[in-house]
């Protein structure tokens, strides 16, 4: 994990975890911001792209883009927040960048207006068209917060995860710790599973018992650690154990995924 000098102005990637008596540190535009889960500890439950150039301390609210659900894409949007405990700053490129704004811009074009918000989150895959069902025409696509990001990046010609390497097969309860608030809805009101377009898991993607190849937040971070001043686009990342969905990863967390 490199360490970053507290200045906007170096052009070395860094990725690290933040804490809140740290020192502010100034993070560029679409860098990564991830959200740890409250237990159990470091593991990353939640990934948003920074709206716009800010100092970060561990812990704070700063301004995302991301799948929440809904998908808020648009800067013309509500401001949304995601709370910073890791983040990964990759030094875009000017062209890069750009590359990402436009790729922004094309998903908040997508008509989403009467979209309920589980209609437009998908979990396995990590993102998927949704179709006309009778002229077959793409209307729009439905993230995971991860799969979010990741197609930002592959935008800009940066491929964070190897595309041919299938994902750790994650357990049942190793999900609950990125989607919690899914599995409580499967318990809720049928009338409130309606209006927010919540069916069940197996239309997120998750189909039978388990265990599921699924992109998880924290991987994305261990991706975006293998860049350095020297590598600043290294080759991508291919996770082999569900701990890396930890940023960072122990021997403890390494110990617990292989043994499920």
């Amino acid at each position: 994990m490199s360490e970053h000098p507290r200045s906007s102005e170096t052009s070395t990637p860094f990725t690290r975890q933040l804490f809140a008596d740290d020192a502010p540190l100034k993070v560029r535009r679409y860098s990564m911001i991830g959200t740890y889960a409250e237990t159990p500890p470091r593991f990353v439950r939640h990934v948003a792209l920074l709206r716009e150039p800010t100092e970060v301390t561990g812990g704070a609210a700063v301004a995302v883009y991301e799948s929440a659900p809904p998908v808020f894409a648009s800067p013309d949007s509500a401001e949304r927040l995601a709370n910073a405990h890791v983040v990964s700053d990759l030094a875009l490129r000017t062209s890069e960048s750009e590359a990402m704004t436009n790729w922004l811009a094309r998903v908040a074009t997508e008509n989403r207006s009467f979209a309920p918000i589980f209609q437009q989150y998908k979990i396995k895959p990590h993102m998927e068209w949704v179709r006309a069902s009778e002229t077959n025409r793409r209307i729009r696509r439905r993230f995971s917060c991860a799969g979010f990001v990741l197609e930002a990046y592959r935008a800009a010609e940066i491929q964070l995860v190897h595309p041919n390497v299938p994902f750790p097969a994650a357990s049942d309860e190793q999900l609950k710790h990125a989607y919690s608030n899914l599995f409580d809805l499967e318990a809720a009101n049928p009338q409130v599973r309606k209006r927010i377009g919540f069916i069940d898991r197996a239309d997120l993607g998750l189909t039978g018992d388990g265990p599921w190849s699924v992109l998880l937040p924290g991987y994305l971070f261990h991706a975006g650690s293998k860049a350095t001043a020297d590598i600043p686009r290294p080759a991508p990342f291919a996770p082999t154990v569900v701990a890396e969905a930890y940023f960072p990863k122990t021997a403890t967390e390494t110990s617990t995924a292989t043994s499920k």
